[in-house]
């Protein structure tokens, strides 16, 4: 058993650098990704990296400024 099986992590935003990081370390560990973010062409790549180890990680585009700003 992996330590997140089972889990669901959701990342906003950072589709580069750390962000990325964790996501392809959180799915290797057994977590279905989630993103929400803006720059859909960067997660789309991480969302590709991700699904290509067999891992699960859904996108949705979302502009998450817009709700507090």
């Amino acid at each position: 058993m992996r330590l997140l099986d089972g889990k669901v992590l959701l990342v906003t935003g950072r589709t580069s650098g750390i962000g990325r990081e964790s996501a392809n370390l959180f799915a290797r560990e057994g977590a279905k990704v989630a993103f929400i973010g803006g720059r859909a062409t960067k997660v789309r790549d991480i969302v590709e990296e991700i699904d290509a180890n067999a891992g699960e990680a859904p996108f949705f585009k979302l502009n998450i400024r817009r709700f507090w700003c």
